[in-house]
C-alpha cells in the first residue's frame, strides 16, 4: 500500500511537470489560411507571439523555418518588438542553426533580465522568395518540436522557465490558368521582339 502512495505521488508530480513543460507560445501567423500565388510573386506574413502561461519573458530564441524548397526567406522586425527588447539582433538568414530547415530566419532578443510583460506581441513579418518555384503547397514554421530551439525564456538564456513555440502557414503555388499563361507569354514573346530591336 505504501508503494502504491508513492508511486501516486510520484506519478501526480510526472505529470504536473509535463503539463507545465507542454505549455506553449503560439505563434500566429497571418494570413491563417492557405494563399495561391504564381510562382515568383513573393508572399508574406505578419507573426505575433501569445504566452501560454508564461507571466513575463525576457529572453527570446526563434527560428522560422521550412523544411521545403522554397526559394529563399527574408525577416523584419516590429516596432512593436524591437520598442520591448534593449537588445535585438539583426535577423540572420539561413543561419544553419538547425539541419533540418532548407531555409531558415535567426532571431535572438535579450532584455537584461528586465520582464517583458505584454500577453500578445507583434514579432515582424516573414517575406518568402518563390521564384521559380514548382506547384504545390509550401510550409513555414516556428516549431520548438522541430528545431528544439525556438522559445520565450524568463530571467535570461538558459535559466528561468522556458516556453517553446508553436506556430505555422502554408501557401500554394498554382500553375496560371491557360488564358493567364497565353497573355503572359504575349506579353514574354512582345518583350523579346523589343529587345532584338
Amino acid at each position: 500500500m505504501k508503494d502504491l502512495k508513492i508511486f501516486g505521488t510520484v506519478a501526480l508530480s510526472l505529470c504536473l511537470c509535463a503539463s507545465s513543460a507542454l505549455a506553449t507560445v503560439t505563434a500566429g501567423f497571418s494570413p491563417t489560411s492557405s494563399t495561391n500565388v504564381l510562382a515568383g510573386t513573393p508572399v508574406s506574413a505578419d507573426i505575433s507571439l501569445s504566452p501560454s502561461s508564461l507571466s513575463s519573458y525576457d529572453f527570446a530564441f526563434i527560428l522560422i523555418g521550412t523544411a521545403d524548397p522554397v526559394a529563399g526567406l527574408s525577416f523584419t522586425y516590429d516596432s512593436e518588438w524591437t520598442d520591448e527588447f534593449a537588445n535585438v539582433d539583426p535577423p540572420v538568414i539561413d543561419s544553419g542553426e538547425h539541419g533540418g530547415y532548407t531555409h531558415d530566419v535567426l532571431i535572438m532578443s535579450d532584455n537584461n533580465n528586465i520582464a517583458v510583460t505584454v500577453s500578445n506581441i507583434n514579432l515582424g513579418n516573414v517575406q518568402i522568395d518563390t521564384t521559380g518555384m514548382l506547384p504545390g503547397v509550401y510550409n513555414i514554421g516556428i516549431s520548438n518540436a522541430t528545431d528544439d530551439a525556438s522559445e520565450l525564456v524568463s530571467i535570461g538564456e538558459g535559466q528561468g522557465i522556458q516556453e517553446p513555440i508553436e506556430g505555422s502557414m502554408s501557401f500554394t503555388i498554382v500553375i496560371p490558368e491557360p488564358a493567364t499563361a497565353l497573355i503572359m507569354l504575349i506579353g514574354g514573346m512582345s518583350l523579346l521582339r523589343r529587345g532584338r530591336k
